[in-house]
């Protein structure tokens, strides 16, 4: 079973050595390779510590031992909607873990912070980030083009959503 807690600064190293995976950096948009503890460091005074955000370490039940994250971007225009972001450490993937922790979030999302949507895009060589969202209840809207640069490249963005069902 997943759970979810506030990232610690005494998580930084767990995160920079999860992130020695050249995998997560192909996969996500903004997490580099190679992670150092000086991009663990910012990631936790800018990005955990930042209001405009909600960041959680995923852990399974009978550790708390931090697996991956997974967070909460507000949208600072819409305050009834948020991003998810996230990945998973290497050992953990396929196990059915990130879709644990994605609905999770949501329904932080829609109970704790009201919101009435919550959005996620993915690396569209990352087909199973794709296969988590809909596993978590997230519909497929369509592919942003060219929405993301990495490095000098223009990357599409596969682009899912939920919306509150309280509507």
């Amino acid at each position: 079973m997943v759970n979810l807690r506030t990232i610690a600064e005494s998580d930084l190293d767990r995160i920079v050595e999860l992130c020695q995976d050249p995998i997560i950096s192909e996969m996500t948009l903004n997490v580099p390779y190679p992670y150092t503890y000086e991009h663990a460091r910012y990631f936790y005074d800018h990005i955990v510590l930042n209001t405009n955000s909600k960041q959680y370490a995923i852990y399974l039940d009978d550790k708390t031992e931090l697996i991956g994250v997974i967070g909460i971007n507000f949208n600072q225009t819409k305050d009834w909607e948020a991003e998810i972001g996230y990945w998973m450490g290497k050992d953990y993937r396929n196990h059915g873990y990130m879709t644990e922790a994605l609905k999770l979030i949501i329904q932080i999302c829609f109970e704790e912070f009201n919101l009435i949507r919550v959005y996620a895009t993915h690396n569209p060589t990352n087909l199973a980030s794709g296969k988590v969202m809909l596993k978590a209840g997230m519909l497929y809207e369509g592919t942003l083009r060219a929405n993301v640069r990495k490095g000098s490249e223009y990357i599409d963005s596969p682009l899912y959503s939920i919306i509150n069902s309280i509507l």
